[in-house]
């Protein structure tokens, strides 16, 4: 197996560090969750926080096993003040419409490189990526149609979403 290029793996290192920033966001958002009566979305974010760090392994493991090495740099501290809840699933989607173009900007790298395994693998990511914009977006309109009156019964109703 040749080693991989150059250009893939500084795309994958950058993606792990994002994936990391990603489950740091979503934890600094579950816990001003908590901390505002919202146990619900406060689960929601935890469990999103976990699976950010999921896919940050899964990146580095692939990288790894691909002859290429995983750094990890610093991490930018996350947002942790938020003006309300609809603030931060709005915030959420906005992260995620972004996690999924940096996804593609690597897929199109891959592409350009010809290498065709490290496409393969973030067919994953795509299809991913796909589920949390809907996931994310559906959230927020459940925020937006609750809104400060029923702000409970939208709590309650994220809690079961994953």
């Amino acid at each position: 197996m040749n080693k991989i290029k150059q250009s893939i793996e500084k795309s994958i290192n950058k993606q792990i560090n994002a994936e990391e920033f990603s489950a740091r966001l979503y934890k600094s958002m579950a816990s001003w969750c908590d901390v505002n009566g919202l146990p619900g979305c406060a689960k929601f974010f935890w469990a999103h926080g976990d699976e950010e760090m999921e896919h940050m392994m899964r990146f580095v493991k692939y990288l790894n096993n691909r002859g290429g090495h995983a750094l990890f740099d610093a991490v930018e501290k996350p947002q942790q003040e938020f003006k309300d809840i609809t603030e931060i699933f709005e915030l959420a989607n906005k992260h995620e419409e972004e996690v999924t173009k940096m996804i593609n900007d690597m897929y199109a790298i891959a592409e350009k490189e010809k290498d065709y395994a490290t496409c393969n693998m973030l067919q994953w990511f795509i299809a991913e990526q796909v589920e949390e914009e809907a996931l994310f977006g559906e959230c927020l309109d459940t925020i937006k149609c609750a809104g400060k009156t029923n702000i409970f019964l939208a709590d309650q109703a994220i809690a079961g979403k994953e």
